[in-house]
């Protein structure tokens, strides 16, 4: 089953969206951020997310037994625990709220719409971390810091702390608006998720990202993983693998789990590595996604897709004659905009697969990511809901 996807809502949707919000911007009546009151320090007193009336959106089959809630998140939120936090943009002010996989609002807190950021991760001991950037908050109104909360409780763990810019991602790395990825240390400061001290690099590493509390670096010829205190966790040599050092960097796009992290090793090539030892899952692919619930790495490429097994034993190849990207993988299918249809395949076997009641109308909402405990992000190409844990009635015959 290919249902197409509403052109209205997948491409006039966010565009509009990125219109309204460019406009506010120079509107006279959109208040003044640096009148508006903040509540900096999140608030446990949330009102839980509206359930969301299915009417006239064509959920997967999947989640049609599950409670919806809409928070309220304009960006796809980042997830770690279990709970997902997103944000969304009003009254010249970001609202960053936090929700547990059964719907419930656990906190929020605010920040200036602009200048800010965020980022989700985790301590050497696992306690899941928010680190909220801020711009403003002193009487230096250039100066940027970065503090971090428990994610499950808002509790503050520790900050704020000095940084020289916004989040640059991904995880705890922040920079001077314009630094590139590939930068050398200095440019781009990267953050003991423990304690939110500076990592200490040498001059001539070049920082990758931060991952669960993990720092990726490139190191000469070589991609290490660190301990914030210097510690080699592996190694990985460029020149074995086939990519030119000097191409590694950072990649644009969240990695498909915590378990692994994304790399550009091209300029229209990535690569999909183990966090924990260091092995590559997949390589020169476009597009990649990883089904929780098997360990099946599927990936996008110039020939077309393809399934490979947690030990990345190729499972299935299919080809596609349209312009093809990954929206999400979920319940052992993983959902594909090709062109303007969407389109699900068994991650195991690469047969298309029935992912919508066939019978169903309404616009699509597909699914982008899942957290730990089992809830699913969802799209609705406006904005993003949250299938929950808890299970529904279903409909009287």
């Amino acid at each position: 089953m290919t249902p197409p996807i509403r052109r209205g809502a997948l491409l006039a949707g966010p565009l509009t969206a990125a219109l309204v919000l460019a406009g506010c911007t120079d509107d006279p009546a959109t208040p003044d951020a640096a009148t508006v009151p903040i509540e900096r320090t999140p608030d446990t007193a949330v009102e839980a997310p509206p359930a969301v009336d299915t009417d006239g959106l064509r959920v997967p089959l999947q989640v049609d037994t599950v409670r919806l809630v809409d928070p309220g998140w304009d960006a796809a939120p980042q997830t770690a625990d279990g709970i997902a936090l997103g944000v969304d943009e009003r009254d010249g002010l970001q609202r960053f709220t936090a929700v547990a996989a059964d719907g419930e609002a656990l906190w929020s807190a605010e920040r200036p719409a602009s200048g800010t950021g965020h980022a989700v991760t985790t301590t050497s001991a696992g306690r899941a971390l928010a680190v909220l950037a801020d711009t403003g908050a002193d009487t230096a109104a250039e100066s940027t810091t970065a503090t971090a909360y428990d994610l499950r409780t808002g509790e503050p763990v520790w900050g704020p702390v000095d940084v020289p810019g916004p989040p640059a991602g991904p995880g705890l790395v922040f920079a001077e608006s314009g630094s590139e990825p590939a930068d050398a240390a200095g440019s781009r400061v990267v953050l003991d998720a423990d304690t939110g001290e500076p990592v200490t690099l040498e001059a001539d590493v070049s920082v990758l990202g931060e991952h669960r509390g993990t720092v990726l670096v490139r190191d000469g010829d070589e991609v290490v993983a660190r301990t914030a205190d210097g510690e080699a966790r592996w190694r990985l040599d460029t020149a074995d693998q086939g990519w030119e050092a000097g191409a590694v960097t950072a990649s644009l796009e969240p990695s498909p789990g915590p378990g692994t992290v994304r790399l550009r090793t091209g300029e229209a090539s990535e690569a999909l590595v183990d966090l924990d030892d260091g092995t590559v899952l997949a390589d020169g692919f476009t597009d990649v996604g990883v089904d929780p619930t098997t360990g099946t790495v599927v990936t996008v490429d110039a020939d077309g897709l393809r399934g490979l097994d947690a030990a990345g034993t190729e499972l299935w190849t299919t080809s596609t004659a349209q312009e093809t990207t990954i929206e999400g993988v979920s319940g052992a299918l993983v959902y594909l905009r090709v062109g303007d249809s969407l389109r699900a395949h068994n991650v195991v076997t690469g047969n298309v697969a029935e992912a919508y009641d066939p019978e169903g109308t309404g616009d699509l909402v597909a699914p982008v990511a899942v957290t730990d405990a089992g809830s699913i992000v969802l799209s609705d190409y406006s904005g993003y809901l949250l299938a929950t844990t808890d299970t529904v009635a279903p409909p009287a015959p």
